[in-house]
């Protein structure tokens, strides 16, 4: 799947690396992780969709619940 085809709100990773996630914004995505923001939505990269379980996993490895990972979502989309 292409990153312009995700639609906004939904997680997903590039390059089968879940412990990345991306979140789709209106225009570009951004890296859950360290809140890179990307702008570009025609990169050719191959994205595969995560579920917010698989987003929640990852998260907890750096100590954040699956509220604070919503919450994060929330503040991230209004970027």
């Amino acid at each position: 799947m292409k990153i312009k085809d995700i639609k906004k709100g939904e997680y997903f990773n590039i390059g089968n690396t879940p412990s990345y996630p991306k979140l789709k914004l209106d225009v570009g995505y951004i890296d859950v992780r360290d809140e890179i923001r990307n702008k570009n939505n025609d990169l050719p990269f191959e994205a595969e969709i995560m579920s917010d379980e698989q987003v929640y996993k990852e998260m907890e490895k750096y100590k954040m619940t699956a509220v604070d990972t919503d919450l994060l979502k929330e503040r991230l989309l209004e970027l």
